[in-house]
C-alpha cells in the first residue's frame, strides 16, 4: 500500500483531463501574476483554455476581476465557450469571451480541489505548487 496516499484516497485515480486542467490552471496562475505587473491592459497576456482537451491550444480573455472570481472556487475553470465536456463539468456562466465550468465528476473533482494552488488544504498536504497571489 502506498503510504503517501491519504486514507480513503487509494482508489482515486485522476483522469488525464483533470490533470491537464490543473496544468493549464497552474500556467494561467503564472500568466496572471505577470499580467498584474503589466502597466496596461493592452499588454495583458492571454490565458490558456482550461478545458482539459489535449488538442486545445485556444486562449481565453478575462478581466482581472473575472479571473479572480473563477479562482475563488478550486473546482472552477476558465474555458473557451463550448469547450466543456458535459460528462465531467457543468457550465456555470458564459459570455462571448469565456465560460466558467465546475468539475463535477467525483474523482476529477477531488483531483482539481487537491491540486488547487490557492488552497490552504493543498499546502497542508505538502502538494502546494505555487504561492497564492
Amino acid at each position: 500500500m502506498d503510504t503517501d496516499v491519504p486514507p480513503g484516497q487509494a482508489s482515486r485515480k485522476p483522469s488525464q483531463e483533470a490533470e491537464r486542467q490543473c496544468l493549464a490552471r497552474d500556467a494561467n496562475e503564472l500568466t496572471e501574476r505577470e499580467n498584474r505587473c503589466s502597466a496596461t491592459a493592452a499588454h495583458r497576456r492571454s490565458l490558456l483554455c482550461e478545458c482539459g482537451d489535449p488538442g486545445c491550444a485556444t486562449t481565453v480573455a478575462a478581466t482581472p476581476a473575472e479571473y479572480e472570481e473563477v479562482r475563488t472556487v478550486g473546482s472552477h475553470f476558465l474555458i473557451f465557450p463550448d469547450h466543456e465536456n458535459p460528462e465531467t463539468v457543468w457550465v456555470l456562466r458564459q459570455n462571448e469571451r469565456h465560460a466558467v465550468v465546475d468539475v463535477v465528476a467525483r474523482d476529477d473533482r477531488w483531483t482539481v480541489l487537491g491540486r488547487n494552488p490557492r488552497s490552504g488544504w493543498t499546502a497542508a498536504c505538502g502538494r502546494h505548487r505555487c504561492a497564492p497571489p
